[in-house]
């Protein structure tokens, strides 16, 4: 018998979005255009390492930059400031069509899994599907195929400062963070979708 490990497609498909989309939603939701948007969605357990989402966020803050954080999955406990709060979109659970409208808006996905990212993560598949770039993490999950893979950034999954700084200076380089985004969502196409996973699967079984 043939054995293969099959990724977790996207449960967010791609909704059709206009050009201008990106700026549409700024303005929609009361944004300068040239604000950069971090995007995370999903549970906000332990194993996402929440505070490292969250401590990015503040800390591209802290340096004066004009950045709004959008969180869809569940209820967002942390304490913000009266300008901090001015600068987060907290959505709890929201429709995949909402989701996916927010991906293509947003300039970084951030995804710090602690035990690093996989083929399994369907948020991970999910930014990719949407074409927004991914910054996640390497770590003891993570396995060879990804680990060469250039179609994501990433930093380890244990040095949290490091994810933190990384993030900051991806909110700066717009022209390489659109790159990686058009990158990961052609890789998700060729080899991570349900087209071809369908296609995989119907091959083995001739």
């Amino acid at each position: 018998p043939h054995c293969f490990l099959a990724p977790s497609p996207s449960n967010i498909d791609r909704v059709k979005v206009s050009e201008n989309h990106r700026d549409l939603w700024r303005k929609e939701h009361g944004l300068p255009e040239s604000t950069r948007v971090l995007c995370f969605f999903g549970s906000q357990g332990r194993d996402k390492q929440f505070d490292w989402v969250i401590e990015s966020w503040k800390h591209c803050l802290r340096r004066g930059k004009q950045v709004v954080l959008v969180t869809s999955g569940g209820a967002s406990r942390f304490s913000t400031s009266i300008e901090e709060a001015r600068r987060l979109i907290a959505m709890e659970y929201a429709e995949s069509s909402v989701i996916s409208k927010v991906l293509q808006a947003g300039d970084l996905q951030l995804l710090p899994f602690d035990d690093g990212v996989s083929e399994r993560r369907g948020s991970f598949m999910a930014g990719l599907s949407n074409g927004i770039p991914v910054m996640t993490t390497i770590g003891k999950s993570t396995g060879r195929t990804l680990r060469r893979k250039e179609f994501f950034f990433s930093s380890n999954s244990i040095e949290k400062q490091l994810f933190v700084d990384k993030v900051f200076k991806l909110i700066l380089d717009t022209e390489s963070s659109r790159n990686m985004g058009r990158s990961g969502n052609l890789q998700y196409a060729a080899r991570y979708s349900w087209n071809h996973l369908v296609d995989k699967i119907r091959n083995m079984a001739l």
